[in-house]
């Protein structure tokens, strides 16, 4: 099993370091300068990007706000939020200072579900509308890549209808996920790829909302995925497949809707995967300081 890597572990060359999974010790002296100098201009950069600070959000009558939060020695910080609209739409929210970015997943009454950055639509697909009864249950997306202090988004759980906390050492850079699920009431949530530590249903709104939160199993998982609307409580009820790195936060999205598919994953060994010396550059640092894979769309992405 991996070491867990925090967001603290940046504010340093070597843990910086085991990020990448660079051995300081296996590489020529000029790689490693090389390294340093890319490590000390992203921190450079990072300490002047402004942060989040106490997320503001005002009351409205009939909107839902869920927060997952990582709690710490130095405070509450915000990871994501959800939100269910008046009208009954629902939405998956992740903090950042950049209003352009506007990271987030959305799941509309005609059934349209879609996640966006800056924009741009980068997975979507059609579900069963909101507008009726709702069946089975359905995912809004697996969340990796946490960073919520270094980003500084404060979390104030008196502008949420509830909060999930999560405690140190399972939501990192690298490590652990958080999975959001609509359920229809007395149905299970769709299967869990790895260890719960923590998990709120929250049945004060139809479907109910279940989050969930811990680290990914390293088996290859191998299963079958129902349609929408049907149960996904049973063994052989979902294989999750990584669709996107997206957003800052890798998105493991399943597919309940849009066909069958049934393929072979394995999350957590995946994400052991090197980042080469040579690949790296700069722009290898996200919005919260740490330094990441340069991935198109994302600036906070763990690698699965």
């Amino acid at each position: 099993m991996q070491t867990f890597i925090s967001e603290d572990d940046f504010t340093s060359f070597e843990g910086w370091l085991r990020y990448q999974a660079v051995d300081p010790a296996t590489i020529a002296l000029e790689e490693l300068e090389a390294l340093r100098r890319v490590f000390d201009e992203g921190r450079e950069r990072s300490l002047v990007i402004p942060k989040v600070g106490l997320v503001k959000l005002k009351p409205i009558p009939g909107k839902y706000r869920y927060a997952v939060a990582v709690r710490d020695d130095s405070g509450l910080w915000l990871t994501l939020w959800v939100k269910r609209s008046p009208r009954g739409e629902f939405f998956v929210m992740l903090p950042r200072s950049d209003p352009k970015w506007n990271v987030h997943t959305s799941y509309h009454l005609d059934g349209r579900l879609h996640m966006k950055s800056y924009g741009h639509k980068t997975v979507e697909t059609n579900c069963q509308p909101l507008t009726g009864v709702f069946r089975g249950t359905q995912s809004l997306g697996m969340y990796g890549g946490h960073g919520p202090k270094g980003i500084g988004a404060i979390c104030d759980p008196k502008a949420f209808s509830g909060v999930v906390e999560v405690g140190p050492g399972v939501l990192g850079p690298i490590h652990g996920t958080v999975a959001v699920d609509l359920v229809e009431p007395g149905h299970e949530p769709m299967a869990f790829p790895g260890k719960i530590v923590t998990e709120q249903t929250f049945r004060d709104i139809v479907p109910w909302l279940v989050i969930r939160a811990g680290p990914l199993s390293a088996k290859p998982m191998y299963k079958k995925i129902k349609g929408c609307g049907e149960r996904a409580d049973t063994k052989d009820a979902l294989d999750f497949s990584a669709m996107t790195q997206n957003c800052a936060a890798t998105l493991i999205q399943p597919k309940t809707c849009a066909g069958q598919v049934s393929t072979p994953s394995s999350l957590e060994s995946a994400s052991s995967a090197s980042v080469k010396p040579a690949a790296l550059s700069s722009a290898s640092y996200g919005e919260s300081g740490s330094a990441l894979p340069s991935y198109p769309l994302a600036t906070r992405a763990a690698l699965w």
